[in-house]
């Protein structure tokens, strides 16, 4: 069949269905239409008034869109985001899990029903884990942060640290916080008590708020001894100081046992003259 006419007031052909049928137009094979811009990988679509024309989608080839398997010929101009002065919410199964506010803030929320440990073995990578509140970033060689490992609460960073206990903190390279409220922060540190805390390198507190610190030189593993404990390992000595100059206090010498007065005769100020033969005439006076 043929048709043509019509013309700016009446189309060339209009179609109908009667009152008991749902379908106004059934055609078996293609149908073309030349009409509107037709072009490879075009859409046809339609404006508020039902007049189609053939249009580029979004995302499609030119189109200004992001294509779910991928975009290509992209440049340092293109971006995911809005240009409005709202804030940019991502979600999954209709849950928010990421929020960048106009502000440029970042929000990661989530479902602690939902939110589990994303991955577990080793590698590289950062992992906020809602289920348990806890932040892991870092590198891990093993098992270190599978779901077992962390604790609720917990923070991990650096290489192959481990935060299991609740509320704890681990930093560093094979640093262990595996009780409550425990810290290690260091190398090879291990805070296995509650409320402990060790740093450094190559110490353990392994009793209730214990607390371990050590310096770099030793191979031996400073540990602590009983509950509330201050330990500390420091090949080179001590110093403590009481005044802001750092020029008074105490100090323990490298391999001594004992405190010695800090007193630096370099230090010191308002030196006064003292006529010697008048001071030992007094002597004989002193009681």
């Amino acid at each position: 069949m043929y048709v043509k006419g019509g013309d700016a007031f009446y189309p060339a052909i209009v179609v109908e269905n009667n009152t008991s049928s749902t379908v106004s137009l059934d055609i078996a094979k293609q149908i073309q239409i030349r009409g509107g811009n037709p072009g490879a990988g075009k859409v046809l679509t339609s404006d508020a008034n039902g007049l189609a024309t053939w249009q580029t989608p979004s995302g499609g080839s030119g189109g200004s869109g992001w294509n779910t398997t991928g975009n290509s010929g992209l440049n340092n101009t293109n971006f995911i985001g809005n240009t409005d002065a709202v804030d940019l919410n991502f979600k999954t199964n209709n849950i928010s899990g990421l929020v960048l506010t106009s502000g440029g803030a970042l929000l990661a929320a989530g479902s602690t029903g939902t939110g589990t440990t994303p991955t577990s073995g080793a590698g590289t990578r950062m992992m906020w884990i809602p289920n348990r509140a806890a932040f892991r970033a870092g590198n891990v060689s093993g098992t270190h942060w599978n779901d077992s490992q962390i604790g609720i609460n917990s923070a991990a960073f650096g290489q192959n640290t481990i935060a299991s206990g609740n509320a704890s903190f681990a930093m560093g390279s094979g640093a262990s916080a595996s009780s409550l409220a425990s810290m290690a922060l260091g190398t090879n540190v291990v805070a296995s008590a509650n409320y402990s805390v060790a740093m450094g390198k190559e110490v353990s507190a392994g009793h209730n708020g214990s607390f371990c610190l050590g310096d770099e030189e030793f191979g031996n593993t400073l540990t602590s001894s009983t509950t509330n404990q201050m330990n500390m390992r420091f090949k080179n000595g001590y110093r403590l100081f009481t005044n802001s100059g750092s020029t008074v206090g105490v100090q323990v010498a490298a391999g001594g046992n004992s405190w010695a007065t800090i007193s630096d005769r370099r230090k010191k100020e308002n030196f006064q003259g003292v006529d010697g033969e008048s001071f030992l005439k007094k002597l004989p006076k002193c009681p």
